[in-house]
């Protein structure tokens, strides 16, 4: 296999640092903490309170998944390249598309026989949601496109790393679900705000936090490009339901 294994360099970058790692602070935490939770803000704020799905996928993107991580990386004085680890190896691509292909067919047969036996949406509520067609349109078109590689990025590398630089940090289960639950968490909300059902958005946080996981596995194994393109299937897949199911003209 071409792509290096992530586990194997997060190792050998822990050896060489560990006697240079600061502690983890209350303050760092905290603030971590805040990072992680903040997609659940913008959830609950341009969704729930002002039901604006492009300014909740703008804000989500531009300033928790790009601006913040660049930011505090230049204040590191380190640059996200030397994070991504990747060559663009032609074996992470073709991996990538087969998880894509994959994935993408998953969900929309998942989705479909969900929806043949109970359809879970709030009609009403989507209703409520304010933008022109085209708005909803780009907020689809984002989700599918840049959000995979942005969330991967943000969740499977940026995050971890500002865990292991601390001496007590490893990158180890604990930490790999510690994140995939606040990964998880915010799509609780979203899937609550479109179908109003408690049961049915908690085990979609169940099986995104499960899908959160997993992909760390793939991050592993093959690299970042290909676990963003595994993702790229899944949300593609949602917003080909999404198009099926939902008036994009919200009438």
């Amino acid at each position: 296999m071409d792509s290096k294994v992530y586990d194997e360099e997060q190792h050998e970058e822990i050896v060489q640092l560990s006697d240079q790692k600061p502690k983890l602070t209350i303050a760092k935490i905290l603030l971590l903490e805040l990072l992680m939770i903040s997609p659940v803000i913008w959830v609950l704020f341009f969704l729930w309170v002002l039901k604006m799905p492009l300014g909740c996928q703008l804000a989500f993107q531009i300033i928790t998944l790009l601006a913040i991580p660049l930011i505090s990386l230049q204040i590191q004085n380190q640059h996200y390249s030397k994070l991504i680890k990747t060559d663009f190896y032609i074996s992470e691509i073709i991996y990538g598309l087969l998880f894509l292909i994959c994935s993408f067919l998953a969900t929309v047969i998942l989705g479909y026989f969900v929806f043949q036996y109970y359809d879970i949406l709030d009609y009403e509520a989507i209703k409520t949601l304010k933008g022109s067609k085209c708005s909803l349109i780009l907020a689809l078109t984002l989700l599918s496109i840049t959000n995979p590689f942005l969330e991967e990025f943000f969740w499977r590398v940026y995050l971890p790393d500002q865990y292991i630089k601390h001496e007590e940090i490893n990158y180890n289960e604990q930490l790999k679900w510690y994140l995939a639950l606040h990964y998880a968490l915010y799509h609780f909300f979203v899937i609550y705000f479109f179908t109003k059902l408690f049961i049915i958005s908690l085990i979609g946080f169940i099986m995104i936090a499960i899908g959160g996981r997993i992909f760390f596995i793939t991050r592993d194994k093959f690299g970042l490009l290909t676990t963003s393109l595994f993702h790229m299937g899944v949300d593609m897949g949602i917003v080909a339901m999404a198009i099926y199911k939902i008036p994009l003209n919200g009438e």
